[in-house]
């Protein structure tokens, strides 16, 4: 049967130079500068929180299931790892981080083997791909893990081509192995363009031992078949028989119905996304924040970076600075043909390649190509500048990596504070509650993200995947079930197996800015973003709200301990207070937030702290407290409207309304 694999590996790695220790090492390195400082910070994002959710609810299968309507294959990938990470959620950042790091290793390997006399290029090409700035959504680890699963499964059969080809005899699983890995396509379809790169390899690879032209197309043939055979058995997969249950190819309706239009646009299209992929990917990478802190801790990654980069080089051997020009050639060739292929599952679909979220995805297809293509490129430039060039796009694509990891971290301290704000206002839920949102403080979130915690916070055991509760982002609802064609009108969402059902009554509408507290807003409320929302909070139904629940709700352990109890969480204590008409404990927190020095952070917060104290009698300590925003025009026009409600409903002496009065004139209310 041959050497184990094991020992194949073993056997290779001790085989390693000294330099290529250095640059295994200076890889790892700039790895963890790049993607694993802030891990301790991160959570889980978008489609992972419902991965784990589902996981929680029906287990490995329940997992396959929820997500086999597009991913029939790698929904096993999803499964396995949802259930090895659990609720740990540094363990599936780390393995992502490994997984990308190794796809790196075999890369250099792979183009060492390919190209030997460019073994700096191969470097180059390997640290380039390890940081490759286009693509930015690495936070989310569970989701990304079957993509960097698939190139790692095709590099790894590339360079057991090279091995099995270069030598005289293997072993027969040797042999049948990389064929195997072939079958990566069938787990996400992003890298079946460089499938189209396997033919040209195992041209390259026997053309450097046989020149015959008539025995060099016949042995390309016969170990380019295996590869083919999948291809075809991949095609015919996904085009007759699973289909497009998602993205249709409307290149092919568009090119038959309207030729020459199309073809323009697609030509442009594609010159578009390869200058993104190749050359707009690295100059984004020289991107500075605005934040003075942030800049400061953006130029000690850059620092810690540079410096053991400039010294590796500088200590690498003459041989590896070694370069032939025909084989530059060729690696820039490959790197070119592998942009070009990548792009074809996109451009047929009509996806759009772009650098920021969501469609930064896209990039992922083309980072191989477009690292081969300019380490390519940069050989052909002296030895120091190659050098110095990797060095600056690696650091300054690592400080990009490093902001961006820190955008990630701040959407989950945003996550957090938004379900702890939510359990302290809300300490229980009505069954089929519909939690509103319009606009959010949230980058990376929409309704479907954000539901499997909202179901972890309220529901008791079982978890079910018919959710008792769900966010729901307005502009779903728009149009659609508001206004209500009845007044029971029903209200149906499906995403995977997860599904939930209510009607337009059972709605709670929820206003959660980029600056201040959440709030649960009543009919009649204004709210920051005007128009349709503020129209239908006539549909918000507070009365959902269950009070005297025991216990309270209670975000799920991984969102971390409870805050601080900081503004917000007495305003969402003093606001449910205020709910129950039970406006002395709604004052008593009012003058608990007074003696501990915390203040209002927008004018409506202020507004309800106000009317509370001024409900219970306490007309001084209102007006004292009123003054918190002057010179506010949205405060003046809260509070001339709180005092004139409370001029009409308060029972007060004739001193008392004297001040509401003055109060009135002092922010100059009209009549």
């Amino acid at each position: 049967m041959g050497i184990r694999w094991w020992k194949f590996v073993l056997i290779k790695f001790i085989r390693l130079h000294s330099a290529e220790w250095s640059f295994l090492a200076i890889l790892g390195w700039t790895a963890v500068i790049a993607f694993g400082v802030m891990i301790p910070w991160l959570g889980l994002y978008a489609d992972d929180l419902p991965f784990l959710y589902v996981n929680k609810a029906a287990g490995f299968m329940g997992v396959v299931n929820f997500i086999s309507w597009v991913r029939p294959f790698g929904a096993y990938v999803f499964a396995f790892f949802t259930m090895v990470m659990g609720e740990n959620f540094w363990l599936i950042h780390i393995l992502l981080l490994l997984m990308r790091l190794g796809c790196s290793v075999l890369l250099w390997r792979v183009l060492i083997r390919l190209f030997p006399m460019m073994p700096g290029a191969s470097l180059g090409a390997a640290l380039l791909l390890c940081i490759y700035p286009a693509f930015k959504q690495q936070p989310l680890a569970l989701e990304y893990t079957p993509h960097f699963l698939a190139l790692g499964m095709f590099l790894s059969s590339i360079l057991l081509i090279e091995h099995n080809l270069n030598q005289s005899k293997t072993a027969w699983w040797m042999q049948v192995l990389p064929v195997i890995l072939s079958t990566h396509i069938f787990l996400i379809e992003y890298f079946v363009g460089l499938e189209l790169l396997r033919p040209l390899i195992i041209f390259w690879i026997l053309y450097q031992r046989e020149k015959q032209p008539r025995r060099l197309t016949a042995a390309a043939l016969i170990n380019i078949l295996p590869y083919l055979t999948i291809l075809g058995l991949f095609f015919l997969w996904r085009v007759a028989i699973f289909k497009f249950p998602s993205y249709q190819p409307t290149l092919l309706s568009d090119l038959a119905n309207q030729p020459l239009p199309t073809l323009m646009l697609l030509i442009k299209t594609i010159l578009k996304d390869l200058y993104t992929t190749s050359i707009g990917a690295w100059i984004q990478a020289f991107h500075l924040p605005a934040s003075r802190r942030l800049l400061i801790m953006s130029a000690g990654i850059l620092v810690v970076t540079l410096a053991p980069l400039i010294i590796f080089f500088q200590r690498l051997t003459v041989n590896v600075k070694t370069t032939s020009r025909l084989q530059a050639l060729a690696m820039m060739i490959l790197g070119g043909v592998a942009l070009l292929t990548a792009g074809v599952p996109f451009w047929v679909t009509g996806l759009p390649v772009q650098l920021d979220f969501p469609w930064d995805r896209t990039t992922l297809a083309f980072m191989p190509g477009a690292c081969i293509w300019l380490a390519a490129l940069l050989a052909f430039l002296p030895w120091r500048a190659t050098a110095i060039t990797l060095s600056i796009l690696t650091a300054f694509s690592c400080s990009l990596h490093f902001q961006n990891a820190n955008q990630y971290r701040r959407e989950w301290e945003l996550i957090r504070s938004f379900y702890w704000q939510l359990s302290w206002r809300v300490p229980g839920l009505e069954t089929g509650t519909g939690i509103v949102l319009d606009q959010t403080p949230f980058a990376f979130h929409v309704d479907t993200f954000l539901t499997p915690t909202l179901v972890l916070t309220y529901a008791a055991p079982p978890l079910s995947l018919n959710l008792p509760y769900r966010i729901l982002d307005f502009y779903k609802l728009e149009g659609k079930s508001i206004p209500p064609k009845s007044a029971d009108q029903s209200i149906e969402t499906r995403y995977g197996t997860l599904t939930f059902k209510s009607s337009i009554n059972h709605l709670v509408m929820v206003e959660y800015p980029p600056v201040g507290c959440l709030r649960v807003l009543y009919p009649g409320d204004s709210v920051q973003t005007q128009g349709g929302f503020e129209d239908s909070l006539v549909y918000s139904n507070p009365a959902l709200i269950r009070v005297g629940v025991n216990p309270p709700a209670q975000p799920p352990a991984f969102l971390g301990a409870e805050p601080e109890r900081d503004w917000c969480y007495y305003f969402q204590k003093i606001d449910l207070a205020r709910q129950q008409l039970d406006w002395q404990t709604a004052a008593n927190l009012v003058k608990t937030t007074q003696e501990k020095n915390l203040l209002p952070s927008r004018p409506i917060e202020l507004r309800i702290a106000v009317e509370s104290l001024a409900r219970t009698g306490d007309l001084a300590g209102a007006a004292k407290l009123s003054k918190v925003f002057p010179d506010n025009k949205e405060w003046q026009n809260q509070a001339c409207q709180l005092w004139k409600e409370l001029e009409k409903e308060l029972s007060t002496s004739e001193n008392e309304m004297q001040v509401v009065r003055s109060l009135q004139r002092e922010y100059q209310c009209s009549p």
